[in-house]
């Protein structure tokens, strides 16, 4: 188990792995139970929504996300043009893959430039070099 506090008697229910709901509630019912101030639950939440946030980034498949994007027209019949972040982001919304992650933009900018043959030309904007 992960300890979210740094404190030594603060509930320690945040798992590596996952976080389990029963167990965060439950640390919260004892918390309030305790008469803990305020801050301390606040904090608790903070740090239950910064693990459940690194759950949803892990659970990106980078590969099957390369594989979506690779399926765009652009990069079936590339051109002298240059695309665009939102426009692939757009596209992958309409695919129905999960675009409400935090960040997800940089993530689909690192598996954009890992494609062979793609060079950033400015923020957001991608060339296929031929």
């Amino acid at each position: 188990m992960k300890q979210v506090f740094v404190e030594d008697d603060a509930p320690s229910s945040v798992d590596e792995n996952s976080c389990d709901i029963r167990a965060i509630i439950g640390d919260i019912r004892g918390m309030l139970g305790e008469g803990r101030e305020k801050e301390d639950i606040d904090e608790y939440l903070s740090e239950v929504y910064k693990k459940l946030d690194e759950d949803i980034k892990v659970q990106v498949d980078k590969s099957a996300l390369k594989e979506v994007i690779m399926k765009h027209p652009f990069f079936k019949n590339p051109n002298d043009y240059h695309i665009r972040l939102i426009t692939i982001l757009k596209y992958l919304k309409k695919k129905s893959m999960f675009v409400d992650i935090e960040d997800f933009d940089l993530i689909v900018d690192d598996v954009i430039q890992s494609i062979s043959n793609v060079k950033k030309i400015s923020e957001g904007k991608y060339k296929i070099i031929k």
